[in-house]
């Protein structure tokens, strides 16, 4: 059972070194096998790196990676499956369109007018690995909060394997890993991303302060908090003072319905798309969105076989129905502590 909880939450590395003495193969070879996916994920990264930087294109390094090499004690601690960028919003498409002639492949479609809207886009490259290409650093409703060209102004350099690279700032590693976790769902909603947050917080306790108020000001603060509360409660760990004292600040900034799209632990796909609505706040630009689901694009067309506005919404429905089913039938993020 351990095992299986720690492969299904990317802990494979953890739960290694939690039983040195008593280790057994099936965990070992398993450890081997996640040390191979990064190092193949790292290169994929690097290989990206070169192609963006020979074109001037500015991006950061997100996740598992980032997190890896400037949060954990030794890198090799933090598993992960594949590797995220963020751009500019303005850049975005012309990043894909460059990783596209340099022989990326993209893995996914999106509708044409939800383009400027869309969380990340996936590309795989010769290596194998994905990468996925963020503009938003969170999905919908959330994306819109979390201005990308803030967190570029206050982004890092780390390097790996001699390359310089750019990360987010400590502060908006632990936000960032805080939403993702509480906004994902099912499979996706993984105990690392829990961990990242715990890890930073309990390592960092000095960047409290700037951390809440920063979330405060996003209106991101109750993923945080929620994130925060669950990794010192199901990790037993005491919280540290400097944490205490930031959570004790009022909430300055408050959007209950992002919130509630967020607060259970299945998905919600029509309060989501109301909070996004909402964030969007043009009536235009609502329309378009709208408006969008029923003209997908040529693109989109081609890779899923859907053009036809009775198609969409037939689509459309059947994800919704096929999203409470799984919330029927999933209790929610393992519930054993690793």
């Amino acid at each position: 059972m351990e095992i299986d909880l720690a492969r299904r939450n990317r802990l494979i590395p953890l739960l290694r070194r939690a039983g040195q003495s008593g280790i057994s193969d099936a965990v070992a070879e398993l450890d081997l096998d996640a040390a191979h996916a990064a190092v193949l994920n790292e290169a994929s990264l690097l290989d990206a790196a070169r192609v963006l930087r020979a074109d001037d294109r500015e991006f950061l390094v997100l996740k598992g990676v980032a997190t890896a090499h400037l949060d954990y004690p030794a890198p090799e601690l933090r598993q992960f499956g594949d590797v995220d960028i963020l751009v500019r919003t303005t850049e975005h498409a012309g990043v894909i369109e460059l990783l596209g002639s340099s022989g990326w492949r993209r893995t996914a479609a999106s509708p044409t007018a939800h383009a400027g809207s869309v969380h990340a886009v996936p590309m795989r490259g010769s290596l194998g690995p994905d990468i996925d290409v963020h503009q938003r650093l969170g999905p919908r409703a959330i994306g819109l909060l979390l201005d990308p060209d803030r967190f570029f102004g206050r982004s890092i350099d780390f390097e790996l394997y001699g390359t310089q690279l750019r990360a987010l700032s400590r502060e908006h590693r632990l936000i960032h890993s805080a939403v993702h976790y509480r906004s994902s769902s099912g499979q996706y909603r993984r105990l690392s991303g829990l961990i990242d947050v715990g890890v930073i917080a309990t390592r960092f306790p000095d960047v409290a302060e700037a951390t809440i108020a920063e979330a405060n000001e996003l209106g991101v603060r109750w993923f945080v908090e929620a994130s925060l509360n669950e990794f010192y409660r199901r990790s037993t760990l005491a919280v540290p003072d400097e944490w205490a004292r930031a959570l004790a600040t009022p909430q300055t900034r408050r959007l209950r319905l992002v919130e509630a799209a967020y607060r259970h632990e299945q998905r919600r796909p029509m309060l989501e798309e109301a909070a996004f609505l909402q964030q969007l706040r043009r009536p235009r630009l609502q329309f378009e969105h709208l408006s969008g689901y029923l003209r997908p694009g040529q693109d989109y067309q081609h890779r899923y076989g859907r053009s036809r506005g009775r198609d969409q919404l037939r689509y459309l429905f059947s994800r919704v129905r096929a999203t409470r089913r799984a919330n029927d039938r999933h209790d929610g993020p393992d519930s054993a502590t690793p």
